[in-house]
């Protein structure tokens, strides 16, 4: 991604994200792919970094992070554990909206 810079406090971000899916996520992918299990220890990492709030606007108490920051950071979990990627930059589900109808296909 050329021609924009991120801000110190997402290069920061970013940063701390990369060293998660160096030192994290890709020291549990295999098991992670093997046993089809969910990557709890790359999540704890990135919930201990402050890192799932990202795509949360400020004024909802998350980082409101831009959508570039979030990408790059989607891009380095993904080349590290693909399962730790997914999901990262999404938003919660909306205000009244029950979990499974956000993640459930639609019929």
């Amino acid at each position: 991604m050329t021609g924009s810079a991120l801000v110190e406090s997402e290069q920061v971000l970013l940063t701390e994200v990369r060293r998660i899916a160096d030192e994290v996520a890709a020291a549990s992918a295999e098991s992670v792919d093997r046993d089809a299990r969910f990557p709890s220890e790359t999540i704890d990492a990135l919930r201990g970094a402050r890192a799932l709030g990202m795509a949360i606007p400020e004024s909802m108490g998350g980082d409101g992070a831009s959508l570039e920051t979030i990408a790059r950071c989607c891009f380095e979990l993904g080349r590290r554990c693909s399962s730790s990627a997914g999901g990262r930059g999404r938003s919660p589900p909306p205000t009244g909206a029950s979990r499974s109808s956000c993640t459930s296909p639609s019929r």
